[in-house]
């Protein structure tokens, strides 16, 4: 026993010394590692008051702060060891109320079937039946039918959660839809020496999607459920209409009892998106209709439509390259600030301001026809953060280049800095860590040890305002 305890205490203290050691290196090297300013665009003079700070995590332990100032392309590096991995959570934001809506699934295999198994729906049971009468002996049976002749509605259930972590218990509520007549499954029974197997397969093409925002009082919940690219029948929702469904929220729960339909879409849309300014008072619902997307500012207060505009016309997206993807607002990023927002959608940014309380759109940009130094090409940025300064808006964008001949993804930093709607600055960033391949010292071979899966950046963007403070 007491060999082991000693063997223990001794690789303990290797393993302190070891990160000692480490931190006193990296601490005295953290000199070298900088972030280095290029200019691609315009007058730093634009970019004045323009800091960009990015913390760089090795395996959540070893921690690099990275800092430059845009301004004098002056920059600072601090570095230092965390003993405990740092616990992040799966939330970029404190957690919130939600509402979470199943999408009906009604496939399904079932194996070794006797008159115990129990089937998820009634129709499947009734398939089964169907199809067992048709074998005589062993065999296969396998048909394609329609799902109407054997289901009357889909049910999307919903349920309350107090915190987006987990439901609370309580009944909830479902929303039915009908089904439509081109809805088709592909169902087949199997039997083989009296073991019989069920298999029910959806074929039609759907397209489903739920979202919940809150606003501090109320839960407001969107919809849209699509068979074969058509939108379903809503005349049973809330309403009476597809829309903008407000929930209301207490201590006990969500009221589902009293949902109100406060907007109605109609039929005339192929997607949409929702959020909530971070006053909290007013909506943002964005639609994508007639090819183009389409912003509706929905006050919170009195349900009233505060405002409607066209973010980007159809030409637009078809200037930019991006084909019909006004069905992709789904996958929409929204990004909100104290009088502005910004959306992007794949290669697409546009953002808008508001003058007079009302919102004027700034720009749309497809991200690859931003400058890049030479030879490499932006993958169009996979984290974007924005800051509103007076008459300036500034945007970071950090993500991933594929540069030749290394064949790496060195990670890169770019901040374009708009004046009036129109860029005034476009600069990069990037430093010795960014391609995840780093010579230390004892590796007097000078070959590069690999950390591409075990580096994490995150960087911020800030501006010095007259007054001395940050935004």
């Amino acid at each position: 026993m007491k060999s082991k305890a000693a063997a223990f205490l001794a690789l303990f203290a290797a393993a302190a010394l070891f990160c000692a050691c480490a931190l006193v290196y990296f601490d005295v090297n953290a000199a070298e590692l900088a972030l280095e300013t290029a200019t691609l665009y315009g007058d730093e003079h634009a970019a004045r008051g323009v800091r960009v700070e990015d913390e760089v995590r090795l395996n959540d332990r070893l921690v690099w702060e990275l800092g430059a100032d845009l301004t004098d392309g002056s920059h600072d590096t601090k570095s230092h060891w965390e003993l405990m991995r740092r616990r992040t959570g799966n939330y970029e934001h404190e957690p919130e109320p939600e509402i979470m809506v199943k999408q009906p699934y009604l496939s399904g295999k079932y194996y070794n079937i006797d008159e115990e198994t129990v089937f998820d729906y009634p129709f499947q049971e009734r398939i089964y039946r169907e199809l067992a009468a048709k074998l005589d002996g062993d065999g296969t049976v396998s048909e394609r039918i329609k799902l109407a002749d054997y289901v009357e509605d889909y049910e999307l259930r919903a349920h309350y959660s107090p915190d987006g972590r987990g439901f609370d218990g309580t009944a909830g509520y479902t929303f039915t839809l009908p089904v439509p007549e081109s809805a088709v499954v592909e169902v087949a029974l199997e039997r083989d020496g009296g073991i019989e197997e069920l298999a029910i397969d959806h074929v039609t093409p759907q397209n489903y999607y739920s979202q919940s925002v809150y606003d501090g009082e109320d839960i407001y919940l969107l919809l849209n459920m699509r068979e074969d690219g058509e939108l379903l029948d809503g005349a049973a929702l809330p309403g009476g209409d597809w829309g903008v469904y407000r929930v209301p929220v207490s201590d006990g729960g969500a009221d589902f009892e009293n949902v109100e339909n406060i907007y109605a879409l109609g039929t005339e849309w192929e997607s949409a998106r929702l959020t909530v300014e971070p006053e909290r008072e007013r909506l943002l619902l964005f639609t994508g209709e007639d090819g183009g997307v389409y912003l509706t500012v929905i006050d919170t207060e009195s349900d009233c439509v505060l405002g409607r505009m066209e973010l980007i016309s159809a030409e637009e997206i078809a200037a930019l390259g991006w084909g019909d993807e006004s069905a992709l607002l789904h996958d929409m990023n929204v990004y909100t600030g104290s009088g502005y927002f910004a959306v992007k959608i794949r290669d697409i940014v546009a953002a808008a301001e508001q003058y007079a309380g009302a919102y004027e759109r700034l720009f749309v940009l497809g991200l690859s026809s931003l400058p890049t130094p030479d030879g490499e090409r932006s993958t169009g940025g996979q984290r974007l953060d924005f800051v509103r300064d007076g008459e300036r808006f500034i945007m970071l964008e950090s993500g991933e280049t594929y540069a030749e001949p290394r064949g790496v993804y060195p990670h890169y930093r770019r901040v374009c800095v708009f004046e009036r709607g129109e860029l005034a600055y476009c600069g990069w960033l990037e430093c010795q860590l960014d391609t995840g391949l780093m010579e230390y010292a004892w590796m007097s071979s000078g070959t590069y040890n690999p950390l591409e899966y075990s580096l994490r950046f995150d960087a911020s963007v800030y501006v010095d305002t007259a007054e001395g403070g940050r935004q």
